[in-house]
């Protein structure tokens, strides 16, 4: 079989974050508080907190929609010790 451009490399150890919240939106915090939304940025998973989140060397690998539940769920990884 051909070599594919995914190759598990031996001996990765990964840590793994989970949030809920109770939507993932597509607004910086600013234009929530432009949009008059300022008491729900803590209830809200912003760009803002996504990029931040990133920028801490995490990569999405999972996000559950809140289709009938409480709270979306959203799943990061890294590498063990990185930070």
């Amino acid at each position: 079989m051909g070599g594919g451009c995914f190759r598990r490399q031996s001996g990765m150890k990964w840590e793994y974050k989970v949030i809920e919240h109770l939507d993932v939106i597509e607004y910086t915090n600013e234009e929530m508080i432009k949009k008059g939304m300022k008491n729900f940025i803590d209830e809200y998973l912003t760009i803002d907190k996504l990029n931040q989140i990133g920028d801490d060397g995490w990569e999405l690998v999972s996000y559950s929609p809140r289709f009938g539940a409480e709270q979306s769920v959203v799943i990061f990884k890294r590498p063990k010790n990185q930070g």
